[in-house]
């Protein structure tokens, strides 16, 4: 398959280095096949980065690559680079339920039951996710303290809990409405507050009543 085929079905995420090269490169590279030098030029780039070179100049030694082509190929790496800056930075938030199911959903395809803390300061933006314990295939064993304390470390305001059922049924057991009860009494004292519990599965996910 082509890099602009992969590209169309499957987006840019799907596309290899030498794919990103590739279409940089367009089909300009007369006389050459542009596969052969989309990897010539990911393996200079790597040589000029680890060698401390040029890559400018490293580049337009591959057979094929001239100034702007080579100008194309930095530039685009150059974009990438700043809108990655540009964003890296941007805390995320959560600020409904929908959103903490969207950064946990994860743990579904656990075959043991992991239980995930993310903790938010003030502005609900997520200072850290932790796993708190890993249990066996059914249960799992979490004390107040075993929140409270990173959450402090962390000097958050709110806290996001969640664990899995590997089991596939993401019911609420009566085991997990008393723990969230009892968790929240425990951070009322401390002054933390419990925004949500999820109990997620592989087929969908339940909010536990607070």
């Amino acid at each position: 398959m082509q890099p602009r085929e992969k590209f169309q079905m499957r987006g840019v995420r799907a596309l290899s280095n030498q794919d990103l090269i590739a279409i940089i490169l367009s089909n300009g590279v007369k006389g050459y096949n542009f596969r052969t030098v989309a990897r010539r030029v990911e393996a200079s780039l790597e040589h000029s980065v680890s060698q401390g070179l040029n890559p400018f100049l490293e580049i337009q030694s591959v057979k094929g690559v001239g100034r702007v082509k080579a100008m194309q190929i930095l530039a685009g790496i150059e974009l990438g680079v700043r809108i990655y800056n540009l964003h890296k930075d941007k805390k995320t938030r959560v600020i409904n339920t929908q959103e903490a199911w969207n950064i946990l959903s994860y743990i579904s395809k656990y075959k043991k039951e992991h239980f995930v803390a993310i903790f938010l300061n003030a502005r609900y933006e997520i200072l850290k996710k932790q796993t708190i314990a890993i249990g066996g295939l059914s249960r799992i064993s979490v004390k107040p303290r075993d929140i409270i304390f990173p959450a402090l470390t962390q000097n958050c305001a709110f806290i996001v809990i969640a664990h899995n059922h590997p089991s596939g049924d993401h019911t609420p057991s009566n085991e997990d409405i008393e723990f969230t009860k009892n968790l929240k009494k425990s951070f009322d004292i401390v002054g933390l507050v419990l925004l949500d519990h999820l109990v997620i599965s592989e087929n969908g996910w339940s909010r536990v009543e607070i």
